[in-house]
């Protein structure tokens, strides 16, 4: 760094460049009211440019004779045009404060003496520990609108209300969901959705009843399921050093009057009852230069143990999941190299608590969700999802980022596009390794595209369009296309 001029105790704002490099325009409170300066590079020099008594603010250079600077008012910053001169002569800025107690002294008499004067000062009456559950209260109730898979995956329509409460802090809150669906396809015992989430610091209590989920009305991804649900989780991140962090996550849950696997939406099961022990440990460690719009370069990883217990036999399963990300000589450009592999370690391989499964692009038409879902392992582009299975798998994944498409002039204040950004990848993938005579192989290529929208002038949503083709043992040539819609 090097320094260009001191302004003392006060701050330079706002600094620019003039469009021929010349000049660095912004304002200080260098005279005790902001005002526009100039500072000249060549022969480092600083000048004024305005004395006003009410301050200008953020100066741009419009020509090389006038700037566009904001002025204060009493109605806010009015836009405004000054000359680009500095004034032959500045006096003194009067202010009013210090002209009366100038001449009505006794106003002096009337200034708050220093802290350090004071003393401790008691801040509260007195101190008690903080509880939660003293200060939880109810903070809002909207309604909500559903949808519901039944078991001929017709999806109905539910309506209901959700009620949301929490502490003051926010470290516990309580979700409730509500819902009904007067479908008559429906058999009258699923017709009631209920579902509730409790968050307590590290800890996640869950309970669902015939979960129906408002995305499933709007894509391909399902979370609703029939029968009941509960579950414990307990998340704990062991470090936060800059790009680098890791932690693990516990969860155990139990489920009842199953019609198909909590896990993939595609498997339908005639077990009913099911119960599961989760634990999973990631680390990453990602960086990004300036200007760029997603992480360009690092390493994850990440290891997973999945264990479901059934009619008294355990089907645990272990995977592991690495990537990593190089840049290129393209700014903000990247390729990405990820590879996953996971295993049953006990119980019968063909059953399906025993197995991974694999499809789809895994985007909804309208989206919560990351943008880039074709990353995840159990997605493979090109498939339906959950088309492919195995006990064991191997898969790996190689991606190109291309530099983002900037634009400076598409749209209107309230609604614009910031960039597109384009990312080309393909994808292998091989299941039952293990086994010789079901081993299949797969493969599948395709291209994402997204494009950055700003709505209401700072709220970003995300437009994104998919195709992929896929082939492999048994399978011709598919091929499969995504547009999606995240919001927020």
């Amino acid at each position: 760094p090097q320094v260009l001029f001191e302004f003392a105790e006060w701050a330079p704002s706002n600094f620019v460049f003039s469009p021929d490099g010349r000049y660095l325009y912004g304002s200080s409170y260098y005279s005790g009211v902001s005002n526009i300066y100039r500072y000249e590079l060549a022969r480092k020099r600083m000048q004024p440019l305005s004395n006003a008594e009410t301050g200008f603010f953020k100066p741009l250079p419009l020509t090389a004779d006038s700037l566009v600077v904001l002025a204060y008012s009493q109605t806010g910053f009015v836009p405004s045009m000054m000359a680009n001169v500095v004034p032959d002569s500045i006096s003194a800025i009067r202010f009013l404060g210090n002209a009366i107690a100038d001449t009505r002294r006794e106003v002096r008499d009337w200034m708050v003496p220093p802290v350090a004067e004071l003393g401790p000062q008691p801040t509260a009456d007195s101190a008690r520990p903080y509880r939660a559950r003293e200060n939880f209260t109810l903070n809002n109730a909207y309604p909500v609108v559903e949808g519901y898979q039944n078991a001929a995956r017709a999806n109905a329509v539910a309506a209901g209300v959700r009620f949301n409460f929490s502490d003051r802090v926010g470290a516990t809150n309580l979700e409730v969901t509500s819902s009904y669906s007067p479908d008559g396809r429906i058999a009258p015992d699923e017709r009631v959705h209920l579902r509730a989430v409790f968050r307590h610091w590290n800890w996640k209590l869950t309970g669902a009843l015939n979960r129906a989920d408002f995305y499933d009305l709007v894509g391909p991804t399902k979370l609703s399921r029939k029968g009941y649900a509960l579950g414990a989780q307990y998340a704990r991140t062991l470090r936060i050093d800059g790009p680098t962090s890791y932690g693990y996550t516990v969860q155990a849950a139990t489920y009842g009057n199953l019609a198909i696997l909590p896990e993939f939406q595609g498997v339908s099961t005639s077990y009913r009852q099911l119960s599961t022990l989760n634990a999973d440990f990631a680390y990453k460690s990602l960086r990004k230069s300036l200007g760029a719009i997603d992480d360009e370069l690092g390493a994850t990883w990440s290891t997973a143990i999945r264990s479901s217990l059934v009619n008294g036999q355990l089907y645990p399963r272990a995977s592991l999941d690495v990537a990593k990300g190089l840049l290129l000589p393209l700014d903000h450009s990247s390729v990405w190299f990820r590879g996953s592999a996971g295993t049953r370690l006990a119980g019968d391989r063909t059953q399906p608590f025993a197995r991974f499964y694999f499809g789809g692009f895994a985007n909804n038409w309208v989206d919560y969700r990351a943008v880039k879902q074709f990353r995840n392992a159990e997605s493979f582009p090109g498939l339906d999802i959950n088309t492919v299975s195995g006990a064991t798998y191997a898969k790996g994944q190689v991606e190109w980022v291309s530099p983002p498409l900037r634009f400076r002039h598409v749209g209107i204040p309230s609604a614009y596009l910031r960039w597109a950004n384009l990312s080309l990848f393909g994808t292998a993938l091989a299941t039952d390794v293990s086994e010789s005579a079901a081993r299949r192989s797969y493969r599948s290529a395709g291209a994402q595209l997204d494009v950055r929208l700003v709505t209401l002038s700072n709220l970003d949503s995300t437009i994104s369009f998919g195709f992929a083709v896929a082939t492999g043992s048994g399978i011709p040539v598919r091929r499969a296309s995504m547009v999606s819609f995240k919001i927020l």
